[in-house]
């Protein structure tokens, strides 16, 4: 893909301390958010409870886990164990499905700390469209956290990994359907790598560096070439590449690159695409940071372009 071409110093040194400050705030309200969950704990909270699950051919698993843990965290721990991929599992507390989000300590452990059995079963398998788009099996899980973290509201479709991904499908082919009768403003972005595979989730460390390239298209309504627009990726609240800026025609591609560093905060961050008509890329910033203050999950589907997860590495501790 070749390498990033430079650019001046001191643009370069001023784009970085403004995203330094936007992920400062960022950091902020990770910290804030972390720190209110904690603060919900009781002193029996930190003790381990059993639990155990029952698979549909007999077999049953037994680990321990802290009653804040969320039934998220216990399908990693029975990932390695059962051989069953976290996203595929169904936990269910006799017809209960239970949702990632739900913390053990709400299931009501009897005197011995033993949660009630639950039974696992199998989902529906991630479609192969997806795969092609760059997503895994994080992808439902990923949108459910940043409802929870970002909404107060959870849209009834986000319970079911079958619907997200209908509905992200459809958005995607209407987007196309869009594009090919050239109808409104439109454009499509996707991330990838120094060797050309698509990445629709990006996993990184917190300050680490990643680089990628924008590869997609932008064009004007109906064909006309009078509009100038510019097109940004953003990572929530902050803008982190430039993708275009000019008068596009019926469909210009672009391929541009991108460099950041992600935040120093574990957690899921959005990537999305923001298009704009102003007359310059600088006014087209400046209107972005006034507009968007906040982390808005209602940017998916229609400006989703992916997900960056940012995950401390394990502690050695040897």
């Amino acid at each position: 893909m070749g390498g990033f071409p430079s650019r001046p110093m001191e643009e370069e040194k001023e784009e970085a301390e403004e995203v330094e400050e936007e992920q400062e705030e960022e950091f902020d309200e990770a910290q804030d958010y972390e720190i209110q969950q904690m603060m919900q704990m009781e002193p029996e909270d930190q003790e381990p409870v059993l639990v155990r699950v029952r698979m549909v051919n007999g077999d049953v698993h037994s680990c321990e886990a802290l009653p804040f843990d969320t039934i998220r965290r216990l399908k990693a721990q029975l990932a390695t164990r059962t051989g069953v991929p976290a996203h595929q599992q169904r936990l269910l507390l006799g017809t209960e499905l239970l949702k990632d989000q739900l913390m053990l300590r709400d299931l009501h452990f009897d005197e011995g700390r033993q949660l009630p059995e639950l039974t696992l079963v199998l989902g529906p398998p991630i479609p192969s469209w997806a795969f092609e788009l760059g997503f895994d099996g994080d992808f439902p899980g990923c949108l459910r956290d940043y409802f929870a973290k970002h909404s107060e509201e959870q849209p009834p479709w986000l319970d079911h990994d079958v619907e997200i991904w209908e509905r992200f499908r459809m958005y995607e082919e209407e987007n196309m359907c869009r594009s090919y009768a050239l109808r409104g403003w439109n454009h499509f972005v996707q991330l990838v790598t120094r060797d050309g595979e698509i990445r629709g989730i990006v996993r990184a460390a917190p300050n680490q560096e990643i680089e990628l390239e924008a590869r997609g298209w932008i064009q004007n309504c109906t064909g006309d070439n009078t509009a100038t627009h510019q097109l940004l990726l953003a990572v929530d609240t902050w803008v982190v590449g430039e993708l275009y800026s000019g008068v596009p025609s019926f469909k210009d591609p672009f391929a541009t690159p991108i460099r950041f560093t992600a935040p120093k905060a574990d957690g899921v961050y959005m990537l999305w695409r923001s298009g704009d008509l102003q007359d310059t890329m600088v006014d087209a910033k400046r209107f972005f940071e006034l507009r968007h203050t906040r982390a808005d999950p209602e940017l998916y589907p229609t400006n989703f372009v992916g997900w960056l997860i940012v995950k401390s590495p394990p502690v050695d501790e040897t």
